[in-house]
């Protein structure tokens, strides 16, 4: 979206970069983004985690609760902001559930 045009007259190894820095722009600015749009979301640690891939990640969580902490855990969360968030991620017939995640790909 922030190069339309401009991605097909670059080399590769150019395209590599612009989507590398473009990845990693999404991943430390959406959990803020998200917040700032939803401020009765309950704020815990980390809020985007890397799963699948074998090098770099290949999707992201968008964490709303975590049995990591008893405050992780019991975090309320209200079904309405849920659903709003998980519209505004745009991920479709997504439902949130419980994901395994592998702390050695953080």
């Amino acid at each position: 979206m922030a190069h339309p045009d401009e991605l097909a007259t670059l080399t590769p190894e150019e395209v590599d970069k612009i989507l590398i820095s473009s990845e990693r722009a999404t991943r430390s600015m959406l959990p803020g983004l998200i917040y700032s749009e939803f401020p009765n979301l309950p704020r815990l640690r980390s809020r985007l985690l890397p799963i699948a891939g074998e090098l770099e990640p290949k999707y992201y969580v968008f964490v709303l609760r975590d049995d990591a902490t008893w405050q992780g855990m019991n975090a309320p969360l209200d079904l309405e902001i849920v659903e709003a968030v998980r519209r505004r991620l745009d991920v479709g017939d997504q439902e949130p559930h419980w994901y395994r995640i592998d702390l050695g790909a953080r």
